[in-house]
């Protein structure tokens, strides 16, 4: 499973107009796995540079369903970077309520996190992608 030819998009040349709601990514709202920041990075061992992939979560928020995910991406050898979009605008959930982050809001995290990822040394610029669940799909599909 070293190529993920599922990724339904790569971040590689993507544009992007940052918008109110787009959270910012930087070293001090990126942490390592389960810091509960904004975005948790996985990174597997060596020093790369790895491909990267970009982690959205569900509806139900950022929990060990994700987390899971993102350390299996990294034990195939990519850095996952799992943002969370609920909590840094205050909310928890939008389990039959989506619309409270709309996915576009979600689309515009997983740009932002693909460019802070291009800006760590260990990370291929060139093979950024993303994988969402659920709400994380849908903005997937948004971000398409």
């Amino acid at each position: 499973m070293r190529s993920l030819c599922f990724l339904p998009i790569l971040f590689s040349c993507a544009a992007n107009t940052p918008t109110a709601t787009t959270l910012p990514f930087n070293a001090s709202t990126v942490g390592g796995p389960v810091s509960n920041q904004r975005a948790e990075l996985f990174v597997p061992p060596g020093a790369g540079p790895f491909p990267a992939v970009v982690v959205l979560h569900g509806c139900d928020g950022v929990g060990p369903h994700y987390r899971d995910w993102a350390r299996r991406l990294r034990a195939w050898g990519y850095v996952a970077i799992l943002v969370d979009s609920f909590r840094p605008r205050g909310v928890s959930q939008t389990c039959n309520h989506g619309m409270v982050v709309p996915p576009q809001w979600q689309a515009q995290d997983a740009f932002g996190a693909a460019e802070y990822l291009r800006g760590l040394s260990n990370v291929r610029a060139d093979r950024i992608g993303v994988i969402g669940f659920s709400h994380g799909g849908w903005a997937v599909m948004k971000a398409v």
